[in-house]
């Protein structure tokens, strides 16, 4: 969405990346990024044009602790629903970003993403899935990280 620009890259003495400021700004308020520049006309078409290429439902699932979270409710949903992009958010309070790759905090927000997951695949695929066959599975106990 130009966003980020040099700007916001952090270099040492020698011009070496060792940061950057995005993430600064965007746990204040991901809308002072978004620019009344960058909403002018002429990029906000190149944005959506980009944007229009999706031609599919988009599912975001994600957690409420992270910067991404303001973004995606702020900016990138609300673009995604202008332009008639079938779109669904969930958000699952008190978790961390990638919480539903096994690392979340709470076993059942887990497990009710993964459900969250089938449901709008199931509503939007027309292939059906077939079944892992069971010899290529390894049972694996999931530790309680509580």
């Amino acid at each position: 969405m130009n966003m980020f620009n040099k700007a916001h890259v952090v270099r040492d003495e020698n011009g070496k990346i060792t940061g950057d400021k995005r993430w600064d700004v965007m746990n204040k308020d991901p809308k002072t990024l978004y620019t009344p520049a960058l909403r002018a006309p002429a990029l906000r078409a190149h944005t959506r044009a980009k944007i229009k290429t999706i031609r599919c439902p988009v599912l975001i699932l994600q957690s409420d602790q992270h910067a991404i979270t303001k973004f995606n409710h702020d900016v990138f949903v609300p673009e995604l629903k202008a332009l008639g992009i079938d779109t669904t958010l969930k958000v699952y309070p008190g978790e961390e970003h990638g919480f539903y790759w096994g690392n979340g905090k709470d076993l059942a927000k887990i497990l009710q993403a993964t459900r969250d997951a089938d449901g709008f695949f199931q509503r939007h695929m027309k292939t059906t899935p077939d079944p892992i066959d069971t010899k290529h599975i390894k049972a694996t106990k999931i530790p309680d990280k509580r």
